[in-house]
């Protein structure tokens, strides 16, 4: 494709929040590519391209997967707000087995709206495949 027809293609950015080992990786790649791969190692923001289908016509996904540091260090999170601030959505990704990065979740969804114009938020509970193992309980969230 050539740049100029690239550049008339309308573009959707979503950035995925979430602590360190909830599945923002596993996600986006099983988004991106349809396949499940097992272990990911990151230690800085990722950014993926996909050019998509619509009714509309062909629309640019961009997608970036934000580095989460250290998921014992909850007081190191801070609220990506660069990122957040890039995006049209962002996805706040929560691992159902562990209740602390539920809690960075609401953090994060207490600072979307404190924002003025912030992007639509979504919250994901991940790794449902483990439910015998929940720390989250899906009736108490909000």
């Amino acid at each position: 494709m050539k740049a100029e027809e690239k550049s008339s293609i309308p573009r959707v950015r979503i950035a995925i929040i979430g602590n360190a080992d909830v599945g923002k990786s596993a996600l986006t790649v099983r988004y991106l590519t349809g396949r499940f791969i097992g272990e990911y190692r990151s230690n800085t923001d990722l950014l993926y391209n996909k050019t998509i289908t619509l009714e509309t016509g062909l629309t640019e996904v961009e997608i970036v997967d934000v580095y989460a540091g250290n998921i014992d260090d909850d007081d190191n999170h801070e609220f990506p707000m660069e990122q957040v601030l890039w995006a049209d959505a962002c996805m706040i990704v929560y691992n159902i087995t562990e209740r602390n990065t539920f809690e960075y979740a609401a953090k994060c969804l207490a600072e979307f709206k404190a924002l003025q114009n912030a992007p639509t938020a979504y919250l994901v509970g991940n790794k449902a495949d483990l439910d015998h193992l929940r720390e989250v309980n899906h009736n108490k969230i909000y």
